[in-house]
């Protein structure tokens, strides 16, 4: 619970007002929120396997809520990779992490 008052609500609440805006951090904001709802919808999931008061038909149906979330949130991972893969070789690309001394960007 506190992690959904401390990170999901405000985080969600940034997305609402900068998705829209096309902010440049929101890749890099799903990225986060996305790796950390996988992680924990995961861990869920797995922990439900354990439940041994509860029928399986019980299980499945808490499967059926949590597993398209966990998919949505690897999709929703993935996408925000590539977005901020792709950003960062744009940057390297133009040039922008040069140096100041002489104006050209290092390669390693």
């Amino acid at each position: 619970m506190y992690l959904e008052l401390v990170y999901h609500l405000p985080v969600s609440v940034w997305f609402v007002w900068n998705i829209p805006k096309d902010h440049p951090l929101v890749p890099l904001n799903l990225l986060i929120f996305a790796l950390e709802t996988a992680v924990t919808t995961l861990t869920c999931l797995v922990d439900t396997a354990d439940w041994a008061g509860y029928s399986a038909s019980q299980r499945q149906g808490i499967y059926s809520l949590y597993l398209p979330y966990l998919i949505l949130a690897v999709g929703m991972g993935l996408d925000a990779y590539f977005r901020v893969k792709a950003q960062i070789l744009r940057t390297a690309k133009a040039g922008v992490g040069a140096s100041a001394g002489d104006g050209k960007a290092k390669r390693t």
